[in-house]
Protein backbone atom coordinates (compact mmCIF):
# COMPACT_ATOMS: atom_id res chain seq x y z
CA UNK A 1 0.00 0.00 0.00
CA UNK A 2 1.40 4.00 -1.00
CA UNK A 3 2.07 4.73 3.07
CA UNK A 4 4.77 7.24 2.23
CA UNK A 5 2.73 9.36 -0.66
CA UNK A 6 4.18 7.15 -3.64
CA UNK A 7 1.21 7.66 -5.20
CA UNK A 8 0.08 11.35 -4.43
CA UNK A 9 -1.29 11.93 -1.26
CA UNK A 10 -0.09 12.94 2.30
CA UNK A 11 1.91 10.05 3.90
CA UNK A 12 -0.18 8.08 6.19
CA UNK A 13 2.79 5.44 7.64
CA UNK A 14 0.81 2.94 7.83
CA UNK A 15 -1.41 0.69 5.36
CA UNK A 16 -4.27 0.87 7.23
CA UNK A 17 -5.43 3.81 5.66
CA UNK A 18 -3.76 5.68 2.81
CA UNK A 19 -4.02 7.98 -0.31
CA UNK A 20 -3.34 7.97 -4.40
CA UNK A 21 -3.79 9.49 -7.25
CA UNK A 22 -5.20 8.00 -10.57
CA UNK A 23 -5.36 10.92 -13.05
CA UNK A 24 -7.50 13.52 -12.18
CA UNK A 25 -8.74 11.59 -9.57
CA UNK A 26 -7.82 11.74 -5.73
CA UNK A 27 -8.86 8.30 -3.67
CA UNK A 28 -8.86 8.01 -0.10
CA UNK A 29 -8.80 4.69 1.54
CA UNK A 30 -9.89 4.40 4.97
CA UNK A 31 -10.49 2.36 7.99
CA UNK A 32 -13.15 2.29 9.91
CA UNK A 33 -12.94 -0.94 12.20
CA UNK A 34 -9.35 -0.67 13.46
CA UNK A 35 -7.91 1.49 16.50
CA UNK A 36 -5.00 3.90 16.12
CA UNK A 37 -2.92 4.21 19.31
CA UNK A 38 -5.14 1.36 20.56
CA UNK A 39 -7.76 4.08 21.48
CA UNK A 40 -9.10 6.01 18.42
CA UNK A 41 -11.64 5.56 15.75
CA UNK A 42 -12.23 6.80 12.65
CA UNK A 43 -15.27 8.75 14.40
CA UNK A 44 -12.73 9.81 16.41
CA UNK A 45 -12.32 13.27 14.92
CA UNK A 46 -8.38 14.24 17.26
CA UNK A 47 -7.61 10.79 16.58
CA UNK A 48 -4.37 10.18 13.83
CA UNK A 49 -6.51 9.16 11.16
CA UNK A 50 -9.01 11.74 11.03
CA UNK A 51 -5.98 14.38 10.91
CA UNK A 52 -4.02 12.59 8.42
CA UNK A 53 -7.51 13.05 6.51
CA UNK A 54 -7.58 16.68 6.87
CA UNK A 55 -4.10 17.63 6.12
CA UNK A 56 -4.43 14.69 3.08
CA UNK A 57 -7.48 16.81 1.71
CA UNK A 58 -6.14 20.05 2.77
CA UNK A 59 -2.99 19.34 0.55
CA UNK A 60 -4.58 17.97 -2.45
CA UNK A 61 -3.39 19.70 -5.55
CA UNK A 62 -5.55 17.34 -7.99
CA UNK A 63 -8.48 19.98 -8.56
CA UNK A 64 -10.29 16.88 -10.33
CA UNK A 65 -11.91 14.82 -8.43
CA UNK A 66 -12.07 13.12 -4.61
CA UNK A 67 -13.46 9.68 -3.31
CA UNK A 68 -13.14 8.42 -0.50
CA UNK A 69 -14.25 4.76 0.40
CA UNK A 70 -14.25 3.09 3.84
CA UNK A 71 -16.64 0.22 5.35
CA UNK A 72 -19.30 1.53 7.63
CA UNK A 73 -21.99 3.32 5.79
CA UNK A 74 -23.76 6.92 7.38
CA UNK A 75 -26.80 5.92 5.88
CA UNK A 76 -28.84 2.72 5.66
CA UNK A 77 -31.80 0.92 6.82
CA UNK A 78 -30.86 -2.66 4.42
CA UNK A 79 -29.12 -5.44 6.71
CA UNK A 80 -27.91 -3.08 9.11
CA UNK A 81 -29.71 -0.14 10.88
CA UNK A 82 -27.57 3.46 10.96
CA UNK A 83 -29.95 4.62 13.24
CA UNK A 84 -28.74 2.04 16.10
CA UNK A 85 -25.10 0.87 15.49
CA UNK A 86 -22.86 3.14 17.07
CA UNK A 87 -20.18 2.87 14.21
CA UNK A 88 -22.82 3.94 12.11
CA UNK A 89 -24.24 6.54 13.91
CA UNK A 90 -20.89 8.32 15.54
CA UNK A 91 -19.17 8.43 11.90
CA UNK A 92 -22.51 10.06 10.57
CA UNK A 93 -22.66 12.43 13.25
CA UNK A 94 -18.95 13.20 14.24
CA UNK A 95 -16.96 12.40 10.71
CA UNK A 96 -18.52 13.34 7.44
CA UNK A 97 -19.07 16.86 8.36
CA UNK A 98 -15.05 17.16 7.47
CA UNK A 99 -15.22 15.75 4.26
CA UNK A 100 -18.34 17.52 3.21
CA UNK A 101 -16.57 20.67 4.03
CA UNK A 102 -13.39 19.21 2.30
CA UNK A 103 -15.71 18.96 -0.90
CA UNK A 104 -15.12 15.05 -1.19
CA UNK A 105 -17.63 14.48 -4.35
CA UNK A 106 -18.77 10.51 -3.70
CA UNK A 107 -18.45 8.47 -1.00
CA UNK A 108 -18.49 4.49 -1.06
CA UNK A 109 -19.41 1.94 1.92
CA UNK A 110 -20.51 -1.39 2.56
CA UNK A 111 -21.59 -3.33 5.23
CA UNK A 112 -25.21 -3.63 4.80
CA UNK A 113 -25.73 -6.40 1.91
CA UNK A 114 -27.77 -4.40 -0.80
CA UNK A 115 -27.42 -1.20 -2.84
CA UNK A 116 -28.49 2.28 -1.44
CA UNK A 117 -27.72 5.57 -3.24
CA UNK A 118 -29.02 9.32 -2.34
CA UNK A 119 -28.73 12.32 -4.32
CA UNK A 120 -26.27 15.11 -4.04
CA UNK A 121 -27.00 15.96 -0.24
CA UNK A 122 -25.05 17.57 2.01
CA UNK A 123 -25.33 18.88 6.10
CA UNK A 124 -27.82 15.62 7.20
CA UNK A 125 -25.79 14.36 10.57
CA UNK A 126 -29.22 13.13 12.78
CA UNK A 127 -31.09 10.18 12.88
CA UNK A 128 -32.98 9.24 9.88
CA UNK A 129 -36.28 10.98 10.35
CA UNK A 130 -34.67 14.31 10.60
CA UNK A 131 -33.33 14.00 7.23
CA UNK A 132 -35.56 17.04 5.35
CA UNK A 133 -34.73 16.63 1.10
CA UNK A 134 -35.57 20.67 1.01
CA UNK A 135 -33.02 21.29 3.26
CA UNK A 136 -29.84 18.24 2.67
CA UNK A 137 -30.77 17.64 -1.11
CA UNK A 138 -28.92 19.98 -2.61
CA UNK A 139 -30.23 18.56 -5.93
CA UNK A 140 -33.92 17.53 -6.72
CA UNK A 141 -32.69 15.48 -9.34
CA UNK A 142 -32.20 11.58 -9.62
CA UNK A 143 -28.56 12.34 -11.63
CA UNK A 144 -29.26 9.88 -13.96
CA UNK A 145 -28.51 11.32 -17.21
CA UNK A 146 -31.10 9.31 -18.84
CA UNK A 147 -33.86 11.83 -20.26
CA UNK A 148 -36.19 10.89 -17.66
CA UNK A 149 -37.93 13.87 -15.88
CA UNK A 150 -35.47 15.51 -13.44
CA UNK A 151 -32.89 13.50 -14.03
CA UNK A 152 -30.14 15.83 -15.27
CA UNK A 153 -26.54 15.36 -13.80
CA UNK A 154 -25.25 17.28 -10.69
CA UNK A 155 -23.15 19.40 -11.59
CA UNK A 156 -20.43 21.04 -9.22
CA UNK A 157 -17.56 23.75 -9.86
CA UNK A 158 -14.42 24.25 -8.33
CA UNK A 159 -15.12 27.26 -6.54
CA UNK A 160 -18.76 25.80 -5.53
CA UNK A 161 -17.54 22.08 -4.84
CA UNK A 162 -20.63 21.76 -2.15
CA UNK A 163 -22.57 17.91 -2.14
CA UNK A 164 -21.36 14.24 -1.79
CA UNK A 165 -23.26 11.44 -3.14
CA UNK A 166 -23.07 8.65 -0.86
CA UNK A 167 -23.20 5.00 -2.44
CA UNK A 168 -23.64 1.78 -0.44
CA UNK A 169 -22.54 -1.06 -2.54
CA UNK A 170 -22.78 -4.30 -0.62
CA UNK A 171 -24.39 -6.45 -3.03
CA UNK A 172 -21.94 -8.50 -4.99
CA UNK A 173 -21.34 -11.25 -2.90
CA UNK A 174 -24.91 -11.22 -0.51
CA UNK A 175 -28.13 -10.20 -0.16
CA UNK A 176 -28.84 -9.35 3.39
CA UNK A 177 -32.56 -7.35 4.70
CA UNK A 178 -34.66 -4.58 4.91
CA UNK A 179 -34.98 -2.82 8.33
CA UNK A 180 -38.73 -1.65 9.10
CA UNK A 181 -37.40 1.95 7.83
CA UNK A 182 -36.54 0.35 4.56
CA UNK A 183 -35.67 2.52 2.63
CA UNK A 184 -33.30 5.64 4.60
CA UNK A 185 -35.28 8.96 3.72
CA UNK A 186 -31.54 10.57 2.24
CA UNK A 187 -31.50 8.13 -0.34
CA UNK A 188 -32.76 7.99 -4.07
CA UNK A 189 -32.59 4.63 -4.88
CA UNK A 190 -32.41 1.60 -2.90
CA UNK A 191 -32.67 -2.36 -3.88
CA UNK A 192 -32.19 -5.12 -1.20
CA UNK A 193 -32.97 -7.24 -3.84
CA UNK A 194 -30.82 -7.94 -6.27
CA UNK A 195 -27.17 -8.62 -6.74
CA UNK A 196 -24.33 -5.94 -8.20
CA UNK A 197 -21.36 -4.43 -8.81
CA UNK A 198 -20.36 -0.48 -9.09
CA UNK A 199 -18.63 0.80 -12.48
CA UNK A 200 -17.59 4.00 -11.77
CA UNK A 201 -16.55 5.33 -15.33
CA UNK A 202 -14.51 8.88 -15.22
CA UNK A 203 -13.36 10.94 -18.43
CA UNK A 204 -12.12 14.49 -17.16
CA UNK A 205 -15.05 16.54 -15.91
CA UNK A 206 -17.17 14.14 -16.08
CA UNK A 207 -18.21 11.05 -13.45
CA UNK A 208 -20.36 8.11 -13.72
CA UNK A 209 -21.18 5.44 -11.76
CA UNK A 210 -23.79 2.29 -13.06
CA UNK A 211 -25.28 -0.17 -10.38
CA UNK A 212 -24.79 -3.14 -12.79
CA UNK A 213 -26.46 -6.10 -11.57
CA UNK A 214 -25.98 -9.96 -11.93
CA UNK A 215 -28.94 -10.34 -14.86
CA UNK A 216 -26.86 -7.58 -16.84
CA UNK A 217 -29.97 -4.83 -15.99
CA UNK A 218 -28.40 -1.24 -14.68
CA UNK A 219 -30.74 -0.39 -12.43
CA UNK A 220 -29.42 3.10 -10.88
CA UNK A 221 -26.76 5.42 -12.10
CA UNK A 222 -26.39 8.71 -11.79
CA UNK A 223 -23.42 11.02 -13.48
CA UNK A 224 -22.02 14.03 -12.14
CA UNK A 225 -19.97 17.20 -13.96
CA UNK A 226 -17.54 19.54 -12.48
CA UNK A 227 -17.87 22.41 -14.77
CA UNK A 228 -15.43 25.11 -15.40
CA UNK A 229 -16.39 28.23 -12.57
CA UNK A 230 -17.34 31.67 -13.36
CA UNK A 231 -13.68 33.10 -12.93
CA UNK A 232 -12.44 30.46 -15.33
CA UNK A 233 -11.42 27.99 -12.63
CA UNK A 234 -11.08 24.56 -14.56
Amino acid sequence: MPTEGEAGGVPSHTQAFYSFDIGNIHFLSLDSYGKEQNSYRLYDTIGPQVQWIKKDLAANKNKGWVIAFWHHPPYTMGSHNSDEEEELVKIRENFIGIIERAGVDVVLNGHSHGYERSRLIQGHYGMEKTFDAKKHNLSSSSGKNDGTENSAPYTKTVKNNKGTVYVLSGSAGKLGGKQAEYPHNAMYFSDADHGGSCVLDIQGNRLELKWICADGVIRDQFTMVKEQGKDGTK
